[in-house]
């Protein structure tokens, strides 16, 4: 009955809609992770094992005009295993200069030791960079790899490193920026660019005197350049440990929005929030301050865990190209019209990937389903608390809802837009976590997320682990019989591509419901195999898995 009744919630109104099919992709939806390149990334070699990135060191000095780049990157790394081969990955953009591995030395505590490199090989069909040293570095040793390399600025797109162009004024502008989600690091600079590796990294950066840089964290020290008038060096604090894409910068001619707040919280939040913008555009950001303190609190106050961030930079981003913002960490990067909008669902999705996507990310690409679901349901309930949902215009859960129902019920779902299967099964599991936010309760579902966030923070997860927090949070309140799994539930509904048709029977004599299911179909459900057998997680098996 308790399954039954969670379907019940999932199908709720579906026949109260028109019949036609209405397109859920009107809603704005930003994605926390880029779901087309996620699915194929599912299937990317992964580095090997045995070796891990304890921090970056990274001086970057770009050339805006001609839109190239000098780097010099220094990893500190721990040998899990004994090897004689480093492997990076490292985009075809990018040209190694200089390569060297150092190590403690065995004679002198104070020193170190170079250890001779045999060959250092560019793989020419994938993006890996390969350092084959002549003899093995043991186990739990600590090392230093220091490269130095160019490379170059995409100008066509608003990825990897990236240099576009605006004009104001009758003069042309030039914008810089890093936006690496979620596996354009490599274009960058060298690195262990998988989600999982958590590392800090401390940037270093060249710009003109006149323009502003902005990173993760705040700029330490500004520093002269001798020979170079003109330009200045940035010294940036050292991030906390995240993954690569959560990393990014920005050069631009910006002006900072006056009055820039302080948001404090009981939380132990406390984070200087600033916008900025070209100078002719600040005013049509006027009132931003307000939504963004507004969300931020919300957002706070689901999670209950405090970021390891004391500033949070938000950015117009002048002639920016990309789909979605460059969401890095303390640092977000929009369209100028996105950034300009009444609504608040952008930003409520953008905010909370702070917590769920750069405080905890997805262990691996085929997770970031499970991420981008989370954040846009999440998003969802602060802007109906905010402003009753308004900007949705009733979109939001019901046209998305029936565009499932429509999908899943043919003969061949995604038959004819292959591509839709990814932002389809996505949303599916966006309206699995509103349905258990309903059935379980919404005290229970956000102990359920606070313990989560809590276990898996500066970490990778899995889908497992936040099943896992609500199955021990809905039973540690009463809500779910200890022999039950919400992972059963919520795998039955995740790996099907079809729903089901709950019918709810009332008795008033005795007053019951009696609810059962079947697999929905609109098309020949005769040519459906094994239709009948078709069915959603029940209590028969609530004890398996």
């Amino acid at each position: 009955m308790f399954a039954l009744a969670l379907a019940a919630c999932l199908c709720l109104c579906v026949h109260s809609l028109p019949p036609d099919k209405v397109n859920a992709n009107h809603i704005i939806r930003t994605r926390s992770i880029d779901l087309t390149d996620a699915q194929l990334l599912k299937t990317e070699s992964r580095l090997k094992l045995g070796l891990y990135p304890d921090a970056y060191l990274l001086d970057i000095e770009p050339y805006l005009e001609d839109g190239v780049f000098k780097g010099y990157l220094r990893i500190n790394v721990t040998f899990g295993d004994s090897l004689d081969e480093i492997t990076l990955h490292s985009a075809s953009n990018l040209n190694i200069l200089r390569t060297e591995v150092t190590v403690p030395s065995a004679s002198d505590p104070m020193g170190y030791e170079t250890i001779p490199i045999a060959q250092v090989v560019k793989d020419l069909r994938k993006p890996l960079l390969s350092i084959q040293l002549e003899k093995a570095i043991p186990s739990k040793t600590t090392a230093w790899i220091n490269i130095m390399y160019n490379g170059s600025m995409d100008v066509s797109n608003s990825y990897g490193i990236f240099k576009r162009t605006y004009t104001e004024k009758e003069e042309e502008r030039i914008v810089v920026a890093a936006h690496l989600r979620p596996n354009f690091a490599r274009r960058l600079f060298p690195c262990f660019d998988q989600p999982f590796y958590k590392a800090p990294l401390q940037l270093t950066i060249v710009r003109p005197r006149n323009m502003v840089a902005l990173s993760n964290t705040e700029v330490v020290k500004t520093e002269n350049i001798t020979g170079e008038p003109g330009a200045v060096r940035d010294h940036f604090q050292v991030t906390p440990l995240m993954s690569t894409f959560s990393f990014g910068f920005v050069i631009a001619d910006l002006e900072q929005l006056p009055d820039a707040r302080i948001y404090n919280d009981k939380h132990g939040n406390s984070i200087t929030i600033r916008v900025w913008a070209r100078p002719e555009y600040l005013q049509a950001l006027e009132g931003l301050y307000e939504k963004l303190l507004w969300v931020l609190g919300e957002a706070a106050d689901v999670w209950e865990m405090q970021l390891p961030l004391s500033k949070l930079d938000i950015v117009a981003l002048p002639n920016y190209q990309g789909v979605k913002p460059a969401d890095s960490w303390g640092l977000i990067m929009f369209k100028e019209s996105d950034l300009s909008n009444k609504g608040y669902l952008q930003l409520a999705q953008e905010i909370m990937y702070q917590w769920c996507g750069a405080l905890v990310s997805p262990f691996w690409w085929s997770d970031a389903y499970i991420n981008k679901a989370l954040v846009n349901y999440l998003a969802a309930e602060i802007t109906f608390k905010i402003n009753n949902g308004s900007e949705m215009e009733g979109k939001w859960p019901m046209t998305v809802l029936y565009s499932i129902y429509y999908e899943f019920s043919k003969r061949f779902p995604h038959s004819r837009i292959t591509g839709m299967k990814q932002e389809t099964a996505s949303t599916k599991i966006e309206l699995i976590f509103r349905m258990l936010n309903f059935t379980l309760g919404e005290a229970t579902f956000k102990k359920g997320m606070r313990a989560f966030i809590k276990a898996t923070k500066f970490k990778g997860f899995s889908n497992h682990d936040i099943w896992h927090a609500l199955t021990d949070s809905a039973i540690a309140d009463g809500k779910l019989p200890h022999n039950y799994k919400i992972q059963n539930i919520a795998d039955s509904w995740i790996d099907k591509d079809r729903v089901p048709l709950v019918t709810a029977e009332r008795n008033y004599d005795n007053n019951t419901v009696t609810l059962t299911q079947k697999l929905y179909l609109r098309e020949r459900p005769h040519d459906v195999h094994d239709a009948e057998l078709q069915t959603w997680w029940g209590a028969h098996s609530a004890g398996e898995g």
